[in-house]
């Protein structure tokens, strides 16, 4: 009972299927552990079972999985790991989370945690995020401890926070520790915390301001009066508008990807991922998707600097949007602020249908129902209500009605893509009938995260090959 309760407030809430994926190999060939590791995902819960039965089976199993957390099925190995509950392999976890570039480790620490081992893996988290000097911890890697150990109610001095504010590069990481602000302040009553809240409201990134005083507004009365942040104005900073000189060309929306019945939620974890790869050193000549800077007062823009075929300077602009608030469905449904966010990145993705080049949505279907932004409709049982989603279909209608809009005034030829589960079959067909001038880029089948993100990158690519070049490059 003991170990069933601390997993409830843990960032998997007891569900494999969360575990998000580095990237791996995500194909139909491979050695049998991983065949059956993706059958884990995206399927029923009897081929889910029929799967752990067989991993179950396999004889070195573990040995294999060790030998794989250095490889390019890593991702899939920390599924299987979570799935049966490898505790064994817990050291070698340890040894390679100092590596870890995604956080994803973190997570799977996280799924293996239980009240006789939470104390030592407190204190190895607490000496991973404060550490100073000769760190090799990401910041990826920050954000799932911060949130960890808000969670768990575990206290990390105030100072070392502040320290660990002023010190960070990623606004990311700002954010997880205003959320542990948050958490401190208004769930465990720890007041004192609540100065912090002055980093955020001084910050000259625009997201972070917005966050703070969403967290002051949700401050008890009296100890608004008690502490009243007299550096910041706490005019209404929660708009939906972004004024920005030069529009994105090209926008990204992930919507809110919960793991209902489980309550994790992990599209802020993907749209980090995807920031990280944006902004890493380009591997090869063929995959531009790569050296983007990060705009300094807004953490949605990104932008690349190009020159054309011809040597005339180019700019290409990103804007990509997470939905969730943060990993807990339960929570974000009690923070106001989620509201703000799922409104915001849906309105970058209808936004996008209006104006951009091209328009991306990394996110759930629905059965049909989808795009969607925001907490799903949920049944007795938590599961997702997907008879309501696929009678009502709310976000499909939405995205036709603008589209049928767009049409009327002869809307320039764009990319729309659809990364969500069977977006082919769900949503192809109405939307071409609405807009013959989208250019559809959808998913026959079952989508894993990795495949999404990788197919997103390489859409990323051509378009900018095709701004330097004016075509795209043959396969």
């Amino acid at each position: 009972m003991l170990r069933n309760a601390l997993i409830l407030i843990l960032l998997i809430f007891a569900s494999k299927e969360a575990l998000p994926k580095a990237p791996a190999l995500l194909t139909g060939n491979g050695p049998a552990w991983a065949l059956e590791a993706l059958r884990m995902t995206g399927e029923s819960d009897a081929v889910r079972e029929r799967a752990l039965q067989r991993l179950r089976k396999m004889p070195g199993l573990e040995n294999l999985l060790r030998q794989e957390l250095s490889g390019p099925r890593a991702g899939l190995a920390l599924d299987v790991i979570s799935a049966l509950e490898l505790r064994s392999l817990l050291p070698d976890l340890l040894k390679s989370a100092r590596e870890d570039q995604a956080g994803f480790i973190y997570l799977t620490l996280n799924n293996l945690m239980t009240s006789k081992n939470r104390r030592d893996l407190v204190r190895f988290y607490k000496k991973q995020v404060l550490c100073k000097f000769l760190c090799q911890i990401s910041d990826p890697g920050k954000v799932v401890i911060l949130e960890t150990l808000a969670r768990l109610n575990e206290e990390l001095p105030a100072d070392d926070l502040q320290d660990l504010y002023s010190d960070s590069k990623w606004p990311e990481v700002q954010v997880a520790i205003l959320d542990y602000v948050r958490a401190a302040v208004l769930k465990h009553k720890k007041e004192n915390y609540a100065s912090l809240l002055k980093l955020g409201l001084n910050s000259e990134v625009r997201q972070l301001r917005e966050q703070a005083q969403a967290i002051f507004n949700e401050l008890p009365q009296a100890l608004r009066a008690r502490w009243r942040p007299e550096e910041a104005p706490l005019a209404p900073l929660l708009r939906l508008d972004i004024p920005h000189t030069f529009p994105p060309q090209v926008r990204v929306a992930f919507g809110y990807k919960d793991a209902r019945p489980a309550r994790f939620v992990g599209d802020r974890y993907e749209r980090l991922f995807l920031i990280q790869s944006l902004m890493a050193s380009c591997g090869s000549k063929s995959d531009l998707a790569c050296e983007f800077e990060r705009d300094k007062s807004d953490l949605n823009f990104l932008m690349k600097r190009i020159k054309t075929s011809t040597g005339e300077p180019q700019v290409i602009r990103l804007q990509i949007t997470a939905s969730a608030a943060g990993p807990d469905d339960d929570d974000n449904r009690n923070n106001p602020y989620q509201n703000k966010l799922s409104a915001m990145s849906r309105r970058n993705f209808l936004e996008g249908l209006r104006s951009a080049e091209a328009v991306f949505y990394v996110g759930h279907s629905r059965d049909g129902g989808g795009p969607d932004f925001g907490p799903p409709r949920l049944l007795k049982n938590k599961h997702v209500d997907y008879v309501w989603y696929r009678k009502n279909q709310p976000g499909l209608k939405i995205l036709l009605r603008k589209l049928l809009v767009h049409k009327k005034i002869k809307r320039s030829p764009f990319k729309l893509g659809l990364l969500s589960c069977a977006s082919t079959q769900h949503f192809e067909k109405r939307i071409q009938r609405a807009s013959e001038r989208a250019q559809m880029v959808t998913v026959p089948k079952l989508i894993y995260y990795a495949d999404a993100l990788q197919m997103l990158r390489t859409e990323l690519s051509q378009y900018i090959h095709l701004k330097i070049n004016g075509s795209v490059p043959k396969n």
